[in-house]
């Protein structure tokens, strides 16, 4: 097949693609925006790259591009930023530990630890974090100790860290890995530690990186020199990898006051982006949690006010009054505005973070109509479920008398009070059973009337169960007791839809 001009520039992309990690960052380059787009450029050296950013000057059109490190994609900031000696605080979040977790009941409050096992006896489990070591009652965890892995800084003291990470690279005379443990060091705001192994890097010789050395001497110097400043990025961390957003949110705010003009700028905006990150990624899972459980309590709220008639109840779910009130329930809960409670839940399927529910309209099913109920559960009348759906639709013989015996005493007792013979019994509407069904019945009919109409969740599918009462066949059958032929009669629990409706939903 001949290539097209498509074919050829996204060969000659790749390629460029190729030349860009392969070729010093002075050098011409395609690079990658954090927006996706593609620019081809060199590093102005004019301006060399620096905490706040770098400059492009463009091969396309000779235009200037002034950037920070957040307007490119990440690989390629990563890339240049190791390059040019401007480490990020990324290192932080590689700084982990294998730790173990517990959680336990005193005084009838929960607990809650992370730090690392040091021993246990018949009585205690002992759990060292930092420089605090924890008496646990072994009789009461709840649950086994979990091993996690956890950010060193969060375990251990900072000369704990500097020591096993000193003896896992072992630098010795080795220029090149005292660089290695410089960075590491740097990583967790050890800076006199990480000047120190600089210092001996460059004195001998440099290793393979002197240049990089130099600009690492400068950047530490800058560190320390900055103290206030990174032990406040040190705490927005710590906070952040806590899950204490609303706290590192003050840290954040903090600083903004007290430096708006600090040298590290670049660390402060790439933590402030790490804790919004996080703290998204934590609250997309805790409100797609929280959502469905206030559903089921808003929806029980409905169900217990028994003024609301069923058409009230409709119009309270699709005009959205019932969405609200979740939204503001579980906005409560998290401290945050009903606005951002919805724009997470709506990042749910996109994070993966949905799970599958289920609820069932039950024996109110009815009132929705057959054709409403089947909605959605067509599979389950295709021809190649016909076996599947007998099956379903059948039960053992034994139940059969006993659904027969149910429906004799039932016409008997509605053959009495002044009713003749051939009488017709009135048939109940919607609204009659509303007002007999129980608080129960009617919470997990408005569940499932507000997973499909409520406007929040995501419809997934609709399986359909036999009414108990006919077996999923719509009539009841029976003999009537003075003899005579076999008389059909419409089953008193589903009206004749035959089926109670269950939905699944996200």
């Amino acid at each position: 097949m001949r290539p097209t001009m498509r074919h050829l520039f996204s060969a000659a992309l790749a390629g460029l693609l190729v030349l860009a990690f392969h070729t010093p960052a002075s050098a011409q380059a395609v690079i990658r925006l954090r927006n996706g787009r593609y620019v081809l450029a060199k590093i102005d050296m004019q301006t060399p790259p620096d905490e706040d950013g770098l400059v492009l000057q463009r091969l396309d059109n000779g235009g200037r591009l002034e950037l920070q490190w957040s307007d490119l994609a990440t690989e390629y900031a990563d890339k240049l930023r190791e390059e040019y000696h401007l480490v990020d605080g990324n290192e932080k979040e590689k700084a982990t530990i294998e730790a173990t977790r517990v959680v336990w009941t005193e005084g009838g409050r929960r607990h809650e630890l992370v730090g690392i096992e040091t021993g246990r006896d018949t009585e205690y489990l002992y759990i060292k974090r930092q420089k605090n070591t924890w008496k646990v009652r072994i009789q009461d965890l709840r649950g086994v100790p979990e091993s996690v892995v956890a950010p060193m800084v969060d375990v251990l003291t900072p000369q704990e860290i500097y020591e096993r990470k000193r003896a896992e690279i072992a630098p010795e005379k080795d220029a090149d890995k005292h660089v290695e443990l410089a960075v590491f060091l740097l990583g967790v705001d050890d800076y006199e530690h990480a000047l120190e192994h600089l210092t001996k890097a460059k004195d001998l010789g440099g290793g393979a990186q002197p240049n990089r050395i130099e600009g690492l001497m400068a950047k530490t110097q800058n560190l320390i020199k900055h103290r206030a400043e990174a032990e406040l990025l040190h705490e927005i961390n710590v906070l952040k990898n806590r899950g204490q957003f609303e706290s590192a949110k003050e840290k954040v705010e903090e600083f903004e006051q007290r430096f708006p003009k600090s040298p590290l700028a670049a660390d402060f905006e790439a933590a402030k982006r790490r804790l919004d990150e996080a703290r998204e990624a934590y609250l997309i899972k805790r409100v797609a949690l929280g959502w469905y459980e206030a559903a089921k309590r808003e929806s029980g709220r409905l169900a217990l006010d028994r003024s609301l008639s069923l058409d009230a109840v409709r119009e309270n779910v699709e005009s959205r009054k019932l969405s609200e009130a979740i939204a503001t329930r579980v906005a409560n809960s998290r401290k945050i505005t009903p606005q951002e409670a919805r724009s997470f839940l709506a990042l749910r399927l996109e994070r993966h973070e949905a799970r599958m529910q289920k609820s069932s309209y039950g024996i109110g099913s009815w009132v929705l109509g057959k054709k409403a109920i089947r909605k959605g559960a067509e599979k389950f009348f295709t021809k190649s479920d016909d076996k599947k759906a007998e099956d379903k639709q059948s039960v053992d013989e034994k139940r059969r008398r006993e659904i027969q015996k149910r429906l004799r005493e039932w016409k008997r007792r509605a053959a009495g009070g002044g009713r003749g013979k051939n009488q017709k019994q009135k048939q109940p509407t919607p609204e009659d059973w509303w007002k007999q069904a129980s608080t129960n019945e009617k919470k997990q009919w408005i569940l499932s009337y507000y997973a499909e109409k409520g406007g929040d969740l995501e419809f997934v599918s609709a399986t359909l169960r036999n009414c108990p009462t006919c077996a999923g066949r719509g009539v009841l059958e029976f003999t009537p007791t003075t003899g005579g032929q076999t008389v059909k009669q419409v089953c008193p629990t589903c009206h004749g839809t035959q089926f109670h409706r269950v939905v699944r939903f996200h």
